[in-house]
């Protein structure tokens, strides 16, 4: 008698043949399939990101534009520009010429999370003056940090020159915002070097050389400050302020001349920027160049305007209008 293989069935009452798995090219396949998925879907999820990004770099500007506002109506002028690279900010000297501080030093009460620059109002003895200088320098503040650039903490301050009024720390807090400093008559005193600006009080309130207020054609000025009728082009048509270019290899390393500082820094490339003669904005890369505007965002450079709007400008924009906007009398 012969018997015929009988097909054994599994539970589900499929036979063996039925029942074999995946083969190693159909799992390649699978495999091959949910990698292009997700290589399609990659690129959608970071451009989500970066609109985040920009949109919360964006509303940073705006924060920014507002305390400037705030200023304005309780000083009646906008932030003075400080006393240059080798200061910081006093706060037993207030405000405008007398304060050695840069802008973002003046803008301090006007922002939320800013530093205490009241708490030491009177106070006159020296080394206690000098270190709440040096442990402001170290106070970070998330809204001065674009987050399409790097993260909000404190950087490292690798060749700290020396400061008139506060031994520098090795680590300080920056930021990634820059004030308009005009389109003409400025070149010359940007700079960050600690070679700008008097080497003591005493000099800087007597017989410190200050340029005169027709030096500059922006909206701010070593030692000193505008007024709101001195913005001749109108609000609207005049940068207030804007992210500044940083070279892509220097965003931690603290080298680049125009970064080297800190954000309460006196007049300086740090936090003064300009739109003379070849300084559109630019994307971030390699090269450096501290005088001009840029952004690490794909398209555009994001400015507030003098009456408080924020605007995105082209790194294509044409260059005499660029300059046009950074001028504030140029009619």
């Amino acid at each position: 008698m012969v018997e015929f293989p009988v097909a054994t069935s599994g539970r589900n009452g499929k036979t063996a043949s039925e029942m074999r798995g995946m083969t190693l090219v159909e799992l390649l396949v699978v495999v091959a399939i949910v990698g292009l998925l997700l290589g399609m879907l990659l690129p959608a999820v970071q451009a989500a990101r970066e609109r985040a990004r920009f949109a919360h770099c964006t509303n940073q500007i705006r924060q920014l534009a507002l305390a400037v506002a705030l200023h304005v109506e309780a000083m009646k002028t906008y932030p003075a520009g400080g006393w240059g690279s080798d200061w910081t900010g006093d706060p037993t000297r207030g405000y405008g010429r007398e304060q050695p501080g840069g802008w973002l030093y003046a803008l301090q009460a006007f922002v939320e999370g800013g530093v205490d620059t009241t708490a030491l109002t009177g106070l006159g003895e020296y080394a206690r003056r000098r270190d709440r200088a040096a442990r402001e320098m170290q106070v970070v503040q998330e809204l001065l940090i674009c987050p399409s650039r790097r993260s909000a903490t404190l950087f490292s301050h690798p060749n700290p020159y020396a400061l008139v009024n506060v031994d520098p720390p090795s680590v300080v807090a920056r930021s990634d915002y820059a004030i308009n400093g005009g389109s003409a008559g400025t070149n010359t005193l940007l700079r960050s070097d600690g070679t700008a600006g008097p080497r003591s009080l005493e000099e800087g309130d007597t017989t410190f050389p200050w340029p005169p207020d027709n030096f500059y054609s922006g909206v701010i000025r070593f030692h000193g400050s505008f007024a709101p009728r001195q913005i001749l082009d109108g609000f609207s048509n005049t940068y207030l302020l804007g992210e500044k270019y940083l070279s892509t290899r220097d965003y931690l390393s603290g080298w680049n001349e125009g970064d080297r500082g800190f954000a309460l820094i006196g007049y300086s490339s740090d936090t003064v920027r300009l739109t003379i003669r070849g300084s559109t904005p630019t994307r971030d890369n390699p090269g450096r160049d501290p005088k001009r505007f840029g952004s690490a965002h794909a398209s555009a450079c994001l400015f507030a305007f003098c009456d408080g709007s924020v605007r995105p400008i082209s790194y294509e924009i044409d260059e005499p209008a660029h300059r046009a906007n950074g001028n504030r009398r140029d009619r």
